[in-house]
C-alpha cells in the first residue's frame, strides 16, 4: 500500500497489505506510530515492512530533514510526559 499519513491516521481497517510506503511524515511521532500500526493488525500472520520516502538534497537541509527532527523532538517530549523524566 502506498499512502500519505493522513489517509491512514485513523479509522482505516486494512485486510491485506503487509508493506506500507508512506509518501510523507507527520509532525508528531504518535501519528506515525498510529498509522504504522494499521499494518500490524490482529490476525496478521506475515512479516510486515514500513517504508518512508525521504527527500535527499545532499548536504543542504530540507523539509524532510526538519520533519524527522520534529518527530524526534515530539517523541522525546511525549516520553518525558509519560515517563515523568526530564
Amino acid at each position: 500500500m502506498i499512502a500519505t499519513m493522513q489517509t491512514l491516521a485513523t479509522g482505516v481497517t486494512l485486510v491485506e497489505a503487509n508493506t506500507i510506503v508512506f509518501c510523507n511524515l507527520p509532525w508528531r511521532d504518535a501519528d506515525f506510530t498510529q498509522a504504522s500500526n494499521r499494518v500490524w493488525r490482529i490476525g496478521q500472520d506475515t512479516p510486515c515492512e514500513i517504508l518512508t520516502l525521504h527527500l535527499s538534497t545532499s548536504e543542504c537541509l530540507n523539509l524532510s530533514d526538519r520533519v524527522v527532527d520534529i518527530m524526534d523532538w515530539s517523541k522525546r517530549m511525549t516520553d518525558c510526559i509519560v515517563d515523568g523524566a526530564r
